[in-house]
């Protein structure tokens, strides 16, 4: 059975090969890799090809054997991710005034969105409990953040970098909608 990510190893060997204008034949001839052999790579039907014949694709593909891993892992599935700034799913407190919107799906391992507080909008530890490292930039407007009893005053492009274990409570005393990015790791879908 194969995985993903030998059909991407493979798939990533026929790419290279393809873009360098050679035919499966005449790599197999280059490299002294059986043409069939060369094939059952290519398709992800050989699911641990040997070390030897990576090397010698890899010398043959003009490419250092890790950039091949390397490009393989990038096109395997959970490599990257593209979204857009609707984001992948909101989360909101209407009595609290503010709702969260996630650009990560929430399988990710951390969090990167954003955090949008109505006036008077207002989000602290009991409602919102983090796991572990929180960053926080203003975008617009600004907001009052209360860390362990310390107030301090962000606005628009400033950041705080906190543990959210920590007792904290971020407001927004303006009369505006306050948007700030937020980062944390381990994810709060997680909690």
């Amino acid at each position: 059975m194969t995985s993903e990510n030998d059909v991407s190893l493979g798939r990533t060997i026929r790419e290279l090969r393809t873009k360098r204008g050679l035919a499966q034949i005449e790599l197999s001839k280059r490299t002294g890799i059986d043409p069939r052999t060369l094939a059952a790579i290519e398709s992800g039907r050989i699911v641990t090809p040997s070390l030897a014949s990576l090397k010698q694709i890899a010398a043959c593909l003009d490419i250092p054997l890790k950039n091949l891993f390397g490009q393989a892992e990038a096109q395997a599935k959970g490599s990257f991710f593209l979204g857009n700034q609707r984001g992948e799913y909101t989360l909101e407190w209407p009595k609290r005034k503010f709702r969260i919107v996630s650009y990560l799906p929430k399988s990710s391992p951390l969090f990167a969105g954003k955090i949008i507080l109505e006036s008077r909008g207002q989000c602290d530890s009991e409602t919102l409990q983090f796991k572990g490292q929180v960053l926080l930039q203003i975008i617009f407007g600004k907001i009052q953040l209360v860390l362990e009893n310390n107030e301090h005053y962000l606005k628009e492009g400033q950041h705080i970098l906190f543990d959210g274990r920590l007792t904290y409570s971020f407001n927004n005393p303006a009369l505006r909608e306050t948007t700030a990015l937020l980062v944390t790791h381990p994810s709060i879908a997680a909690s």
